[in-house]
């Protein structure tokens, strides 16, 4: 993660702020069976430098397991579970205009 975390260091104190996107896979297509435990990893490396470093964080595998569990199935928002559909992609711009909103709001 040293690399990852001078860029973002090198973004975060050249910019007013940075976002940063988390990984995510659906259960479906061509994932299987491990795929997710190594996306939480690396998730979980973006999330503490974002922390560090004060980025706005966009959390895009709880946004599609909520998708999910609320009754959609994981092929509707992503075919072979890594490449967002259109619809995938919508619910992730409006996910990450959530983000960038709340983050901004909360810094006037």
């Amino acid at each position: 993660s040293y690399p990852l975390r001078i860029i973002i260091r090198d973004i975060c104190t050249q910019h007013s702020y940075a976002v940063y996107p988390t990984e995510q896979v659906l259960d479906c297509g061509v994932v299987v069976d491990g795929w997710r435990a190594e996306i939480d990893a690396r998730r979980s490396v973006v999330e503490k430098l974002a922390k560090e470093f004060g980025a706005v964080l966009v959390k895009f595998q709880g946004m599609f397991d909520g998708a999910v569990a609320a009754g959609t199935t994981p092929d509707y928002w992503a075919k072979d579970g890594v490449h967002p559909t259109p619809a995938g992609h919508a619910l992730m711009a409006r996910e990450w205009a959530k983000a960038v909103g709340e983050s901004r709001s909360a810094k006037l």
